[in-house]
């Protein structure tokens, strides 16, 4: 698999899967808002729109580790554990922002990020991104 093909199965893997996200998050903010009102949807919509960005991170590192590991060398894990650190930070500091900050419903919050990042893991697994090999 050449580079740029191995860039454009990233990135089609990665809208496929925030796509899976979009529509578990567009569930749970107006689950939220029916059963608790507006604020309470505002801030499930929040808690799932950090777990998107999250993986739009996570698709943009996973692609730079592709082009360092197609150059050879060990650069493409480097590019990979330092995300994974910005991803730890960023959903502390945007989770305690929301909570602290901007006063979100907590419950709200953390149950729309939670069903999102399930998106994720639901997105990966209906694209065959989760995988590796041949299925028998």
């Amino acid at each position: 698999m050449s580079q740029n093909a191995l860039t454009q199965a990233v990135s089609s893997g990665a809208r496929a899967v925030i796509a899976a996200q979009a529509v578990i998050l567009l569930a749970s903010v107006l689950g939220w808002f029916a059963l608790a009102g507006t604020w309470a949807g505002l801030a499930a919509g929040y808690g799932g729109l950090v777990a998107i960005l999250l993986a739009w991170l996570l698709s943009r590192r996973v692609a730079r580790a592709g082009e360092a590991a197609w150059q050879g060398g060990s650069r493409g894990m480097l590019i990979l554990f330092a995300g994974l650190a910005q991803r730890f930070m960023l959903v502390l500091v945007l989770l305690g922002v929301g909570l602290a900050a901007f006063k979100l419903h907590a419950l709200a919050t953390i149950t729309g990020f939670g069903l999102t990042q399930l998106g994720y893991l639901i997105g990966m697994r209906t694209t065959g991104s989760g995988h590796r090999g041949s299925q028998p």
